[in-house]
């Protein structure tokens, strides 16, 4: 009985429901769908219920679109499906919110399948039929595509129109991968383009430091990578001090100059490494001097009116 009502809803269908996808699908993946490969691992025990699936995983509403054919069980389909999505569509460090969806598009369901939501699952599930040459779209989940793409697709489909090849699916999906979908987009002549590539430029390289307030100075940024006890600070209170740190321990000192120099000097370097020095200013020049303890030793640590002997142990 239930193969002879499948063979009766085959005959009034004049295309199959891998045609149906085929055509669905050539209109939904520029909107951000993407085939899923039959070889696919990660759909086990949901690929056996569906002649195609498509996933959308980016943004806030990724959605799961499936294809049933007249002999298969839309609810048992739906079911599955909202199985792998609660699973797997879920909220990443990128998107922290998601509101998964899952859609099934049936080819002439069996008798006693209604459209519309499917109820008691975890993620929000609707079947849609196509019966009769026309569309029955009952719900909209989460993400999933507009009925008005299904619905031109089974009118090309009805009016004889030949369903596009999985070659041509490929290609809609390889323009969307490079941006080149079927959104409408403008384009940029050569002198246009460079002087668009030109004002991005001046926009990334000065807007942030106008509108940002200004920083800290090189002494407040040194200062801020300088905390004890890893770390001693150093002044003109210091001079004629005698310090003694172990090995690995940082120095910064900090030193308004009557005249500008370099940088403090140090008169070992083997046991004082330089690691940055910074001088600002022009008529009360203020050096910044950061110093490791590299070994064991003794060094003398020098500026304009400064000496500091540094033993390191």
């Amino acid at each position: 009985m239930v193969a002879r009502e499948t063979s009766m809803i085959a005959a009034m269908a004049s295309y199959s429901a891998d045609d149906l996808a085929l055509a669905a699908l050539l209109k939904i993946v520029p909107t951000g769908f993407r085939l899923i490969d039959t070889a696919d691992t990660r759909f086990t025990g949901v690929r056996g219920h569906f002649t195609r699936l498509a996933l959308r995983h980016v943004g806030a509403r990724p959605s799961l679109v499936g294809f049933c054919a007249p002999e298969q069980d839309p609810v048992a389909a739906a079911t599955a499906a909202a199985g792998w999505a609660a699973q797997n569509l879920v909220p990443t460090a990128i998107q922290r919110r998601v509101v998964p969806g899952v859609l099934v598009i049936a080819l002439h369901p069996p008798a006693g399948v209604q459209p519309g939501w499917v109820r008691g699952l975890s993620v929000r599930t609707a079947v849609w039929a196509v019966q009769g040459g026309r569309l029955r779209a009952a719900g909209r989940p989460p993400g999933s595509p507009s009925p008005r793409l299904v619905r031109a697709a089974v009118s090309a489909l009805e009016r004889g129109v030949p369903p596009p090849s999985i070659g041509q699916i490929d290609v809609a999906e390889r323009s969307l991968m490079y941006g080149r979908g079927s959104r409408r987009s403008f384009t940029l002549g050569g002198g246009a383009g460079i002087g668009a590539l030109v004002a991005v430029f001046l926009l990334l390289r000065f807007v942030p430091a106008l509108l940002s307030p200004r920083g800290p100075g090189p002494a407040q940024r040194q200062a801020s990578r300088c905390a004890a006890p890893s770390c001693v600070n150093l002044g003109q209170g210091d001079n004629g001090r005698t310090l003694t740190i172990p090995a690995g321990t940082d120095i910064m000192v900090t030193l308004t100059q009557p005249t500008s120099q370099s940088c403090i000097a140090d008169s070992d370097p083997a046991v004082l490494q330089l690691e940055q020095c910074t001088t600002t200013g022009s008529e009360s020049p203020t050096t910044v001097g950061l110093f490791r303890a590299a070994a064991s030793g003794t060094a003398t640590l020098t500026g304009d009116q400064f000496t500091v002997t540094v033993v390191v142990r």
